[in-house]
């Protein structure tokens, strides 16, 4: 058997084997970078039945379609490939432009990652929380994935046309109202935990809507991605009723300083809530200086336009 043989044999083991788990164990066809290792098994096997036969020699002139490809879709933007995925620069620079430091950013899941990436070099990040089709959206602002995604109380403020990413903005008003502010300045330590908020929870805050928000100015003396905030409530015997926290490996990486914003969902508490209790996690242990961390809580009311 030549040498050659292997890649035919390659191709076709890998089609046969792909089609038997469809049929005897109903496993659905790979998709995207899954199955990205047939293109090059094609493109060679191609090639190589080419090679063999003189009357197919012409039908090299198919593969121009690659380079001719790739030079008409050539841009610094967006991604031919799942343009979905990537959101434009510029787009990414106008929903920074609109929203403020109050205001609650929400994203699903794919936008908020391309988003999240956007911001790794910004001075002062403004972070999103990841809201699913099936969670209630109440952020001022949201970021949605796909073209034709709607919201009932939101309006689309802009669509990117590559990505069709929607930045929309909530119709109603949300007022807030601070009930809770505690800022913490000037402390040091490589802790595994530190705690930056503990207090009993008011019970007149009990049949309230709520919203955290929580900012810092840390510094690192190495990298890290074992660092984040992490928002609990808990009950009279210290058990975790919530927790929520931001995605801080998406938003910094390999940052050593961290300057951020992140307000979190609109939430009503649980009638066996007793305290709030938030705190840094630190896996790494590595020294973290504080220059300011903030924890602000308001008392929300929303109101249909």
């Amino acid at each position: 058997m030549e040498d050659e043989a292997l890649i035919y044999i390659l191709l076709i083991v890998a089609l046969f084997g792909i089609e038997t788990m469809r049929v005897v164990l109903d496993i659905n066809y790979p998709m995207d970078r899954v199955a990205m290792y047939l293109v090059p098994l094609f493109i060679l096997s191609s090639g190589l039945l080419i090679s063999k036969v003189k009357w197919l020699k012409y039908s090299t002139l198919v593969f121009l379609f690659f380079p001719v490809s790739f030079l008409y879709h050539w841009n610094v933007s967006t991604s031919i490939f799942s343009p979905e995925d990537r959101i434009p620069v510029a787009f990414t620079d106008y929903i920074k432009a609109e929203i403020s430091n109050k205001d609650a950013l929400s994203a699903e899941h794919v936008s908020h990652v391309s988003y999240a990436y956007s911001c790794r070099n910004d001075e002062k990040v403004h972070m999103a929380y990841t809201v699913n089709n099936d969670e209630a959206h109440l952020a001022d602002y949201h970021i949605s994935w796909l073209e034709g995604t709607s919201l009932d109380g939101y309006s689309l403020v802009r669509r990117d046309p590559d990505s069709k990413t929607g930045f929309m903005k909530r119709d109603g008003e949300i007022k807030k109202e601070l009930v809770i502010d505690t800022i913490i300045k000037g402390k040091k330590g490589s802790d595994m935990y530190f705690t930056t908020l503990k207090r009993p929870i008011d019970s007149a805050l009990m049949n309230e809507k709520l919203q955290i928000q929580l900012s810092a100015e840390v510094d690192f003396d190495k990298t890290t991605r074992g660092f984040n905030f992490i928002q609990t409530i808990r009950d009279k015997d210290n058990n975790v009723i919530d927790s929520y926290a931001p995605v801080f490996n998406w938003y910094f990486s390999d940052r050593k300083d961290i300057n951020f914003v992140f307000t979190d969902r609109v939430f009503e508490l649980k009638p066996e809530a007793t305290d709030f209790h938030f705190f840094w996690m630190n896996n790494d242990q590595v020294e973290v200086s504080v220059k300011k961390i903030r924890v602000r809580i308001f008392k929300v009311t929303l109101t249909e336009k």
